[in-house]
């Protein structure tokens, strides 16, 4: 860490005095963005799971509780126990603080949590020095880095865990990988990567971190297992949110009836179909590990529902954009990514539309982002195969004459 601030240091000291100026502003911009996200935390923190956990602790199944009703109200604001069991293991040290303190002390994990995602993804990606720091400020400055944060959302958490994917073949990678898993909307796309790619053992470590929190989790609070298993689905399919760019949000705005079995293989097979085959070609059919896991983090974002704080999952396809930028795709990909980060909220059609129409027009705006940033990061995998495979031919006969 120290030698990237030195070398950000010196590169800056190189920079022309515009660059400099937009340098700092971009600082500036990102230290008010992490301001105000900190400052929502303390107010908001709405989603955070820090109620269905106070529960937990106390022998209570959250999830039954809030099926029941939440008669006496005791899940707070939007808290509703959607996630897997182990989430709620894991967060027995938060909940055993106070609402005010449990809110200061995870809005700080996100925050160091996030940083330290967007240093480590730029590394990976291949940037250093001023553009590294770039990347970082940038990504500070997002709408879902920023709401992420004021939400008190798990997003960070999710991503920092997904992020053990690019320790490649590596057992510890995959069992630290099965904590993404917490929230179900991301499991499927990186479980069958990691199948694809690893093989089976490595996706059967990574389901341990799911299994063992769902012992405890049962173990503490008693109840059927089958039951207990099924209840954050329950909890999920009960929310009725529609995500803000995705094919199950398309699905359910454009069949409201959710009901009968076109819906539900529309709603649930396709996505998950689909998200397999991108994790297949992804696994198989790109040479870059960090580009694959780029595609998957934006197939996640493509196939199932999510609201905009789970778009810091951008963020890899948007270091790897910024690595080569001198490509067209690249450029693209760059251009839909930062109007996924900064712009989408600026449009708002509801002025001109009723309120159905208006989202339907914002969710199928945002899904095309969606889709054109992964359709860039696809045309530049076969960039970089064609660029392999010209090195690798033109390496071949150096080889024959030492030979």
């Amino acid at each position: 860490m120290l030698e990237t601030v030195r070398r950000t240091l010196s590169d800056f000291t190189r920079l022309s005095l515009v660059r400099k100026a937009g340098f700092l502003m971009l600082l500036l911009a990102a230290i008010v963005s992490a301001a105000q996200g900190l400052r929502n935390a303390q107010q908001f923190s709405q989603d955070f799971q820090w109620s269905p956990s106070v529960l937990f602790i106390e022998g209570t199944n959250p999830y039954a509780y809030y099926l029941s009703g939440n008669a006496d109200g005791r899940i707070i604001l939007s808290q509703e126990p959607n996630y897997a069991h182990g989430l709620y293991v894991l967060f027995a040290p938060l909940a055993a603080l106070d609402w005010s303190q449990a809110k200061i002390v995870w809005a700080l994990f996100n925050l160091v949590a996030s940083l330290f995602i967007a240093v480590w993804i730029g590394r990976r990606a291949g940037l250093e020095g001023v553009l590294l720091a770039a990347l970082v400020l940038a990504f500070l400055c997002s709408t879902p880095f920023r709401n992420n944060l004021g939400n008190g959302q798990h997003a960070a958490f999710v991503l920092l865990a997904a992020c053990a994917v690019l320790l490649g073949n590596s057992l510890r990678g995959s069992f630290l990988t099965g904590f993404a898993y917490l929230k179900h909307s991301f499991a499927p796309p990186l479980a069958a990567y990691l199948f694809f790619k690893n093989g089976p053992k490595h996706l059967l470590l990574s389901l341990v971190p799911g299994i063992v929190g769902y012992a405890i989790f049962l173990a503490y609070v008693g109840g059927d297992p089958l039951v207990v298993l099924v209840q954050p689905l329950k909890v999920n399919a009960g929310t009725f949110l529609v995500g803000d760019g995705d094919w199950m949000s398309l699905t359910t705005l454009l069949y409201p009836r959710k009901e009968g079995l076109v819906y539900a293989l529309i709603y649930y097979a396709t996505p998950l179909l689909l998200s397999t085959v991108i994790a297949f070609f992804a696994a198989k059919r790109v040479a870059d590990p960090f580009l694959a896991f780029s595609i998957v983090c934006v197939a996640a974002l493509v196939c199932f529902r999510h609201l905009r704080y789970d778009f810091i999952f951008l963020l890899p396809a948007f270091a790897y954009a910024v690595k080569k930028a001198e490509q067209l795709p690249a450029k693209i990909a760059l251009a839909a990514i930062a109007l996924q980060w900064y712009a989408a909220r600026l449009f708002d059609p509801s002025g001109v539309f009723d309120l159905g129409k208006s989202k339907l027009i914002l969710v199928s705006l945002n899904f095309f982002l969606c889709v054109l940033a992964l359709v860039c990061l696809f045309m530049m995998s076969k960039k970089t195969a064609m660029i392999l495979t010209e090195t690798s031919a033109t390496a071949e006969p150096i080889s024959e004459v030492r030979t």
